[in-house]
């Protein structure tokens, strides 16, 4: 079933906290269809989290969020991402978007699933633990959405790919925010062309 979309897909790894949400911001700023409706959050500085609710609910269906345990079916998980992202694949080109952008911190541990169905372009968003974990303390989330958490994630998410031999773009999240030159980096990276409409719109968007 290997890269069933003909458009291309763009998949953000990165734990709670890491800094992913702006960097899916950015790249639905760039012309990628985050596949709406986003999943909202509590925190009045990130309230759209950029998670396509139905992506969500289809890790949710094979990792518990809380304990990071298998419960669920990862053959059930493909079958259902090759059917949806078709169907994302005929919107997206129907609205005139260049791309598909995935992000939820359960996709680092569905990594192998993910690229059987679209061999997406991979980027790894990071941040310090000690970060990670003021955000978390800030939110007064579950242990973990914070370090705890981000050490399993981060672990589980860099040996997937390189164990797959797939090629990824690790972004540290303060240089993303504070260099253009990161940014344009990404961009290249991630194959877009964005128009300068999207470019504006995408850097006031960090801004």
């Amino acid at each position: 079933m290997a890269n069933q979309c003909g458009i291309g897909v763009v998949c953000v790894l990165g734990s709670w906290g890491s800094g992913s949400t702006s960097v899916a911001g950015y790249l639905s700023h760039m012309g990628l269809n985050s596949c709406p409706p986003h999943q909202q959050t509590i925190d009045p500085n990130t309230p759209n989290s950029f998670e396509s609710e139905e992506f969500r609910q289809a890790c949710l269906a094979v990792f518990d969020e809380k304990t990071l345990s298998e419960t669920g079916s990862r053959a059930a998980f493909v079958d259902w991402l090759g059917q949806w992202i078709l169907a994302k694949e005929r919107e997206t080109a129907s609205q005139g978007q260049s791309g598909i952008c995935l992000k939820h911190p359960l996709s680092a541990f569905l990594i192998g699933e993910i690229a059987e169905v679209a061999d997406p372009i991979w980027i790894l968003v990071t941040r310090k633990f000690s970060n990670i974990e003021r955000t978390r303390e800030r939110r007064q989330w579950h242990p973990t959405f914070g370090a705890y958490g981000a050490q399993k994630i981060y672990s589980r998410a860099i040996s997937d790919l390189i164990s797959g031999g797939h090629s990824f773009i690790a972004v540290a999240y303060e240089d993303f925010r504070a260099h253009k030159e990161t940014r344009d980096t990404l961009i290249d990276f991630a194959k877009l062309r964005p128009s300068e409409s999207q470019s504006r719109q995408a850097e006031s968007w960090v801004r």
